[in-house]
């Protein structure tokens, strides 16, 4: 009852305060009305609307390129066509040798730089137009807790918004978005922080397919029990389809390598697995369907050096230290024996399950959470073998 009486509350002083607002327009000869302004329907806006994925890089001072990324962003009309909302996902792709220097130099661990390597960001914005001046008005929030309030214009191909940062955030920036063509946009970002450094950021954007994609499930994927069913149902497809492709063109386990993580795994184990080298580790296709509604994807396979796909191991040489690719293969086998253990179908089912409940966070998804710790265990001493079977089924009996 308290609840309702405060959102009764609220939504009467929100009237009030537009009578009230409207009302000093009646004094100055205008009638005050409840009516809202026209929806937005300026072609920019209407231009904006959809999804659109990209590449972005940034600049710090005299280091160039220090931070690479992609990103994405769905763009669409809200509230009555009042207000263009604009929700956006990037993720790092790539950092620096300089950089990745300049962290080692501040002692951050391998691990801690490994973590910005697969950072993810997110951001939500809100625009509109101010009816009485034709000025854009927008806010901004993102996933580091900072706050951003803008204020700008639009000028043929290019909208101009000036912001101003708070909370977590610093300073001020000046954003230049232009339209290159229906289906393309740049976007360049100049920050001064206070301290009177310059970063400045440069995104371009393509247009996604219009429309719901082939993908499209047809199901709510807000709502918890549905989007348990559908990964589970997907993923599932996605690991079959990707094992038998890569099957037939992988190779038993190197014999060095065997060599010295034999100890710690049973042989039929090892038996079964096959090793594919791939220039890259591609995400599944149901991603697309998790963007379209608003699903976030922290987990980038891409920027992955390796994925098991029941008994078959996928590694992209090019993430990975030759030095450490033992260290790897020894984590993707543990995924091998879970697998094994759990049956493909139970792998999934935990799999997606740890995802959704540890609110998508990959690192906190207990399949992997005992893939890392077995495997960092085995990197402290190689010569000290334990059981991974005994371990696997330890934890998941």
């Amino acid at each position: 009852m308290k609840k309702l009486y405060l959102i009764s509350l609220v939504l009467m002083l929100s009237i009030v305060s537009c009578v009230s607002n409207q009302k000093k327009e009646a004094d100055e000869g205008n009638i005050p009305s409840l009516e809202p302004p026209k929806a937005l329907d300026d072609d920019w806006s209407k231009w904006l609307v959809g999804s659109w994925q990209g590449t972005a890089k940034s600049d710090f001072g005299e280091h160039k390129d220090w931070a690479k990324g992609d990103c994405r962003l769905n763009i669409e009309l809200a509230l009555n066509g009042q207000f263009l909302v604009r929700k956006g996902q990037s993720r790092v792709t790539g950092l620096s040798d300089e950089y990745i220097k300049q962290l080692k130099e501040q002692r951050l661990s391998d691990s801690d730089i490994e973590k910005m390597r697969r950072s993810t960001f997110e951001s939500l914005e809100v625009y509109t137009i101010d009816p009485k001046t034709g000025e854009v008005v927008g806010y901004l929030f993102d996933s580091l807790r900072c706050v951003a309030r803008g204020t700008g214009k639009r000028e043929g191909n290019k909208e101009i918004i000036n912001w101003v940062w708070s909370a977590q955030g610093q300073g001020s920036s000046t954003r230049v978005t232009e339209k290159i063509s229906d289906d393309k946009f740049i976007s360049t970002e100049k920050y001064t922080l206070l301290d009177g450094s310059i970063m400045e950021d440069k995104a371009e954007m393509t247009r996604s397919k219009k429309g719901k994609s082939d993908s499209d499930s047809g199901m709510d994927l807000q709502n918890p029990e549905q989007l348990v069913s559908y990964l589970e149902k997907e993923g599932r497809n996605w690991m079959v389809t990707e094992r038998d492709a890569h099957r037939a063109k992988g190779s038993p386990l190197e014999s060095d390598i065997r060599g010295v993580i034999g100890p710690f795994f049973q042989n039929d184990t090892l038996d079964s697995v096959r090793i594919c080298e791939v220039p890259r580790i591609e995400n599944p296709p149901f991603y697309k369907e998790l963007e379209r509604q608003g699903i976030p994807m922290s987990v980038d396979f891409r920027n992955m050096a390796g994925i098991t796909f029941d008994d078959t191991v996928l590694i992209n040489p090019s993430r990975i230290d030759a030095q450490k690719r033992t260290s790897l293969v020894f984590h993707e086998c543990v995924h091998v024996a879970q697998f094994r253990f759990l049956t493909p179908d139970g792998f999934v089912r935990e799999y997606v399950k740890g995802w959704i409940n540890n609110e998508f966070d990959y690192y906190k998804i207990p399949l992997e959470i005992q893939a890392y710790q077995l495997q960092q265990r085995f990197d402290s001493n190689s010569q000290s073998a334990f059981s991974v079977e005994a371990q696997v089924a330890q934890k998941w009996k």
